[in-house]
């Protein structure tokens, strides 16, 4: 099964409401963008009832900086580098390896993008899952 994924915050917002609460307990970060002064996104592919979805996290400044402590340094430095300075326009960086991380997310408002929309969410909290599992 190819082609574009369904966004599952669409689905989440359909189903919970506005209000909506989501836990990603292994979400796979390869790609980050810089898509406005205090504000960066990630999108990453999800398993939901069954399904495999698109979801778009979004980050705010707080939660960005929290986020690289739970990244690998090299993938820091490199995040450092490629959005060091001042704003001017969007800006990603991908990597070749995917570092499964959890978040703690709220349902955010729809965004329409080359003529699509979809919803992201709003991380809340990050954290380190490689401990977890033991």
């Amino acid at each position: 099964m190819g082609g574009v994924k369904q966004d599952l915050g669409s689905l989440i917002l359909k189903e919970q409401g506005e209000k909506a609460k989501y836990v990603f307990n292994s979400f796979g970060i390869f790609n980050m963008a810089w898509v406005d002064n205090r504000l960066y996104t990630t999108t990453s592919e999800i398993e939901y009832q069954g399904q495999t979805y698109t979801a778009s996290v979004d980050f705010n400044l707080e939660m960005y900086k929290e986020l690289h402590r739970i990244l690998p340094i090299n993938i820091v430095k490199a995040i450092r580098n490629k959005f060091g300075g001042v704003f001017e326009h969007p800006v990603s960086l991908s990597w070749n390896t995917k570092t499964v991380i959890g978040i703690e997310a709220k349902i955010g408002s729809p965004v329409e993008n080359d003529g699509e929309v979809f919803v992201p969410f709003m991380a809340e909290k990050v954290f380190s899952i490689k401990n977890l599992a033991k």
